[in-house]
């Protein structure tokens, strides 16, 4: 459990096949708010795209249409036939939240859309902003 909140080793924590559909459409979803997307932040969703997902045409729709990443987002919502454990919950906004801030920081858009994305799972604004802060403090621990 403490190897999936260490924010350094993020990539492999992204890799999880169970939720790589929350990691991609909500990590896409996020990074878009600013309507470019960084290079990091790209190259971190194109090592989870799901194996179905032609990664370059999922970019060029959530740029023209955002929305459509919040459908695929519910949908594997949706699709699971279990509801969400509080540790996948977790699991599921700290990788959001390293592939919005893998270009450094997270943008006050960023942060709205990570907010909205939370409550969709049923996660507060306040506790989303409890998940940054530790996020953002295990990040400045490791370094």
């Amino acid at each position: 459990m403490l190897a999936m909140m260490d924010p350094s080793g993020a990539d492999g924590a992204l890799r999880d096949p169970v939720l790589s559909a929350f990691f991609f459409w909500g990590g896409l979803y996020v990074a878009l708010a600013d309507l470019s997307i960084h290079p990091e932040e790209r190259r971190r969703l194109q090592s989870i795209a799901p194996p179905d997902v032609a990664f370059m045409d999922a970019l060029r729709n959530g740029l023209e249409q955002p929305t459509l990443c919040l459908q695929r987002f519910s949908k594997a919502n949706e699709m699971r036939r279990q509801k969400l454990t509080a540790v996948e919950l977790h699991r599921i906004l700290y990788g959001l939240i390293d592939v919005a801030s893998a270009d450094g920081h997270v943008t006050p858009e960023e942060m709205r859309r990570l907010r909205e994305v939370a409550q969709l799972l049923g996660v507060s604004s306040a506790a989303c902003d409890v998940i940054v802060a530790q996020y953002e403090e295990e990040v400045q621990r490791a370094d």
